[in-house]
């Protein structure tokens, strides 16, 4: 598997997962929260995987574990859908400052992208 791929498939979840552990230590360090650029920053490291693999071609039907498959037409897709939630992250940094739910809704939102 390229390290592309591996980036496409592993980037989102990783930065959902370590969400609420973000969201702590902002809290222990007494910061801003740090959950809406750290989400932000896993957004923009998947759409630079997105774009690499863009860059080398429409890529050749991969199948990953006989259950995934990547092609030019998953990743065209990817990149729109990841687009969308990069702009719906930086809308929601002013309008959910604040909320005690901000690591679940920028956790969900990832996971969300990442369905």
């Amino acid at each position: 598997m390229q390290l592309t791929t591996a980036l496409l498939l592993f980037t989102l979840p990783f930065f959902s997962i370590l969400v609420p552990l973000i969201q702590g230590l902002s809290n222990k360090i007494h910061v801003r929260s740090l959950v809406p650029y750290w989400s932000i920053a896993g957004l923009l490291l998947t759409l630079g995987a997105i774009a690499v693999m863009l860059s080398q071609g429409f890529p050749q039907a991969q199948l990953i574990l006989n259950v995934l498959s990547i092609d030019g037409f998953s990743v065209y897709f990817s990149a729109i859908f990841v687009g969308i939630t990069l702009l719906i992250g930086v809308a929601s940094i002013s309008y959910m400052r604040g909320n005690k739910n901000l690591d679940t809704y920028f956790a969900l939102l990832l996971l969300a992208t990442l369905a």
